[in-house]
């Protein structure tokens, strides 16, 4: 069915439904990585798959 249906809700409201139904460790991680995106947007950090899956690795290339 097309998003444009009269009554069918929008995507913001489907999305808004899906994470109020999500755990609280899921959104922990999901706002903890999302979060990291956009910082690694932001300053240029191009190796974002460090970041959530081998964060020890990125913090020693980040102290030193």
């Amino acid at each position: 069915m097309s998003g444009d249906a009269p009554g069918e809700p929008s995507l913001t409201s489907r999305v808004g439904t899906w994470f109020a139904g999500v755990s609280l460790c899921t959104k922990s991680v999901l706002v903890v990585c999302g979060g990291t995106y956009i910082w690694s947007l932001l300053v240029g950090f191009d190796a974002l798959y460090m970041v959530c899956f081998r964060p020890e690795i990125s913090l020693l290339l980040v102290q030193g």
